[in-house]
């Protein structure tokens, strides 16, 4: 999804039993309106006197003490910019621009699903949004490519906190390397490529004050909870044969799964 690409730009084992279950993100810790840990739109917005369009949310928050605000606002540096400074042309940015922040992380489980908490209040046309990214790097292009994914787009408004859980869809079995969270208030906040080819994306004008509040995001790894392993076998027909057998099937979990046997060996199915 080109969108997600443009806003990013901005900003395998059997399971055991002590395995993680989740993986939380929350917005406890702040550098005045910047959430540690967290890059956001607001080094882009406020030059030239435009606006904070991410603040530090302490009234009503969803979790804790506090949450992030992301609100849609003037950027008079936006018409100026280019993801390829000093080299580039100006690649615009929308005047208003959407409030964004962006996590990127380390990663080695294959989520399942996220949930988190949300309030939008988009004006006119607009929307807010929310996605994470995995990608796992290929040496052999020296690209990182996307192997799974989660979206989820909020056009309406919504005034109180509402959870939500969004799959992550895959699109190969690998494992990723690389976490990317993102959040704004307008899915629309996104460069303009006209300067090298790429039509506009269908996708709606900013509008100043649009707002889109997010809070208590928690990955959902893999758990044992559901897994357990089925097994059938022969005996020896006589001691000393060696003509045993004895065969494994796991169910649940996930794949790919590893096996290692008393014996040392490490195939689903053994003779002995």
């Amino acid at each position: 999804n080109m969108i997600k690409q443009l806003l990013i730009l901005i900003s395998a084992a059997i399971l055991t039993s002590n395995s993680s279950v989740s993986q939380s993100y929350d917005f406890e810790s702040w550098t005045g309106n910047e959430p540690n840990g967290w890059e956001s739109t607001n080094l882009i917005t406020t030059q030239g006197g435009g606006a904070v369009t991410v603040s530090k949310e302490t009234t009503s928050p969803g979790q804790g003490s506090a949450s992030a605000k992301m609100q849609t606002g003037s950027c008079p540096s936006c018409p100026s910019f280019s993801i390829l400074v000093p080299f580039g042309p100006a690649t615009p940015l929308p005047d208003p621009m959407g409030g964004v922040i962006s996590l990127d992380a380390p990663i080695s489980q294959r989520p399942i699903s996220v949930d988190f908490k949300y309030k939008a209040q988009p004006a006119g046309n607009d929307a807010g949004g929310f996605s994470v990214t995995l990608t796992k790097y290929n040496p052999t292009t020296d690209e990182s490519e996307t192997i799974g994914e989660g979206y989820f787009e909020a056009s309406t408004e919504v005034s109180n906190w509402t959870s939500v859980n969004i799959p992550i869809i895959y699109y190969s079995d690998l494992t990723p390397d690389r976490l990317n969270i993102w959040a704004t208030s307008s899915i629309g906040s996104v460069p303009d490529l006209s300067a090298f080819g790429f039509p506009d994306l269908p996708v709606p004008t900013p509008v100043s004050g649009s707002t889109f509040y997010i809070d208590a995001i928690v990955l959902n790894l893999p758990s044992c909870d559901d897994f357990y392993v089925t097994m059938s076998g022969s005996g020896e027909s006589a001691i000393g044969a060696m003509d045993g057998t004895a065969s494994v099937t796991p169910v649940g979990g996930a794949a790919p799964y590893t096996y290692s046997w008393s014996n040392l060996e490490s195939s689903q199915s053994i003779n002995g």
